[in-house]
């Protein structure tokens, strides 16, 4: 999916003009005192397509979707950043930016540049795995308590210092963007190395809550292997989010200001989405499917109850919203942070993952290969990345095998595995419908690059905006300059932003603001129209 970005200078001096024909459309339809928008709440929903969006207010024409859609700009041609795994689709949110400028492929990779975790000399080299595997205890909510130092990389240009996750991050984000225009941030994910969030800074969050996703439940039961667990888990960060819109920090206890930018990553839809059969909360196995009925996204009963619960969390967080004065004040911007590949049950297909790494491992020794809804593949001789890409391609049929990327098709999309020390040497994506796994519990995952994978939901939502639809092809990382430019905040702060060029969402760029209010950045005087255009 490709799409022309404007220069990023011609951005600056559209951000300009537009300020100062801002402050003159202001006054001139008789604004006055005219301010930022003093919050922006960013919700993603693991899993959540555009169609699951759609299908649900046809559906739910009373929801709280429903309502976000009815006063807002849906955007039905949002695409997520490949690989669509969470640790890039998230990245992607808050910087602006892709792999290539984030440095972040996947949850799991590899980087030829750090030591392994406990060693601080010697050959460089190592498996960088920020999934829930570093805490201290993965198996408990809090981790633990925090991250096991023993079990994370160790960089020599900083003199074997630890690599905490904001420390592999290579660009900024809008929380430490926010903070440094002195604004309060706060954010709740599904894992303790999403401390990403923090930035390079690694003070960017102010209130970050990480519960982990991965962990037993109070009975138990992993969270992962139910939904009604997941939707328990879920509940933990809405009362985070209604805590902080209450002005307390996501405890409840402490008191702290509204953030500035906040908000929250729900679970259960994507949980729903991939699991067979589900656990009850308190263990055993409670009746229905998951995924989806048909090919069409009617949703089985699993994820009908899912999306139920995920909508009645957004209800009640809008609710709160309005009860505590802010519902004018605040955008909220509700994504799919990534999709789930496949939606037709009657396309899914199974092959272990050992299957890629034999084609591959008698033409070149794989150092690190990640392989799910995926493959990437770092090798020992990256001199023989072409012949290796050539013998998946010879068995593309053989293992439903759609893309493989690698040399000159690699570096167009990604950075250049030869310069880059954590590029992989070759990305495959396969036919829609296929996961490479061992897990016979799951219908669906999510990682690849198929429509499915990466097609998801997006609406920027203010009472100030009538229903529009947008049918423009755009792309998550276009969230995160535009969460800027609500905020009255320069998009060309964010690092990312300016090394890809990455433009704002359509009909909230500068130029059209001033042409075509009632969008305008550090305004909320809408005259004389409501359209966004």
């Amino acid at each position: 999916m490709m799409y022309r970005p404007l220069n990023c200078f011609v951005i600056l001096a559209l951000v300009l003009a537009a300020q100062v024909f801002v402050t003159f459309q202001a006054t001139a339809n008789g604004c006055t005192n005219a301010q930022p928008a003093a919050h922006v709440l960013l919700l993603s929903i693991d899993g959540l397509h555009d169609l699951d969006l759609a299908n649900y207010i046809k559906a739910h024409p009373d929801s709280a979707m429903a309502s976000l859609t009815g006063t807002g700009v849906r955007y039905t041609s949002a695409y997520t950043v490949r690989p669509s795994d969470s640790f890039p689709t998230f990245l992607a949110l808050i910087t602006g930016g892709s792999p290539a400028s984030t440095g972040v492929y996947y949850d799991d990779s590899y980087d030829r540049s750090l030591w392994p975790p406990n060693v601080t000399d010697g050959p460089t080299g190592t498996a960088v795995t920020f999934t829930e595997a570093p805490d201290i205890n993965p198996f408990a909510l809090d981790g633990g308590g925090g991250l096991n130092p023993y079990a994370l990389p160790r960089d020599p240009a900083r003199d074997g210092a630890l690599v905490y996750p904001h420390n592999y991050l290579r660009v900024n984000t809008i929380f430490e963007v926010v903070k440094a225009g002195g604004g309060h941030t706060a954010y709740a994910e599904k894992h303790l190395t999403y401390e990403i969030a923090h930035g390079p800074s690694g003070q960017g969050v102010d209130d970050l809550y990480t519960p982990e996703i991965n962990a037993n439940n109070q009975y138990g039961v992993s969270i992962t292997k139910s939904v009604a667990a997941t939707e328990a888990y879920d509940d933990l960060k809405v009362q985070a989010v209604v805590n902080q819109i209450n002005g307390f920090d996501h405890t409840g206890t402490n008191a702290a200001p509204v953030p500035t930018i906040f908000g929250m990553n729900f679970q259960a839809v994507s949980v729903a989405q991939k699991l067979k059969t589900s656990q009850g909360i308190s263990g055993g196995t409670v009746p229905g499917a998951g995924s989806y009925a048909d090919g069409a996204g009617t949703p089985g009963p699993l994820l009908a109850d899912a999306l139920n619960h995920t909508d009645a969390s957004l209800g009640l967080i809008l609710s709160r919203l309005a009860d505590a004065g802010l519902h004018d004040s605040t955008f909220v911007v509700l994504v799919g942070k990534h999709g789930n590949s496949p939606m037709d049950t009657n396309r899914f297909t199974v092959f272990p993952p050992s299957s890629l790494t034999a084609i591959v491992n008698p033409v070149a020794t794989v150092l690190k290969a990640t392989i799910d809804d995926v493959g990437l593949f770092w090798l020992a001789d990256q001199s023989m990345t072409e012949a290796a890409a050539a013998a998946l391609r010879a068995n593309q049929n053989t293992y439903n095998i759609q893309d493989v990327f690698a040399g000159e098709s690699f570096r167009s999309m990604w950075a250049d595995p030869l310069v880059d020390p954590r590029a992989p040497d070759i990305i495959l994506f396969p036919k829609p419908g296929t996961l490479y796994t061992t897990s016979s519990k799951k219908f669906a995952e999510h990682g690849g690059g198929s429509e499915q994978d990466t097609h998801v939901a997006l609406v920027i939502s203010h009472p100030s905006l009538v229903p529009q639809t947008n049918r423009t092809a755009v792309v998550t990382t276009q969230v995160a300059p535009t969460i800027l430019q609500l905020l009255g905040l320069n998009p060309l702060s964010l690092q990312a932003v300016v090394q890809e060029r990455t433009p704002l969402l359509p009909g909230f760029e500068s130029l059209q603001a001033g042409i075509n209010p009632p969008f305008q950045p550090a305004s909320f005087c809408y005259k004389p129209t409501k359209n966004v255009q």
